[in-house]
């Protein structure tokens, strides 16, 4: 086989196909969800960290 057939051969047998980049697209598109997902759980639970404490204080002022 000549060097030339064998750089065809090689660079074909690593080429994406059409199915390759859909199931890659479809892949991003899942991760994309538990990202919002979890970025959603994260602001859940940052927001209820900030406003615990505030909250406690205010209930022990009232309580003096």
């Amino acid at each position: 086989m000549a060097p030339a057939d064998e750089h065809v051969t090689l660079l074909n047998g690593n080429l994406a196909t059409r199915t390759d980049s859909a199931a890659a697209l479809a892949d991003i598109a899942k991760m994309e969800a538990r990202v919002e997902a979890g970025m959603s759980d994260f602001l859940k639970w940052a927001i209820g960290a900030l406003v615990a404490p505030g909250r406690l204080i205010g209930a022990l002022v009232t309580l003096h």
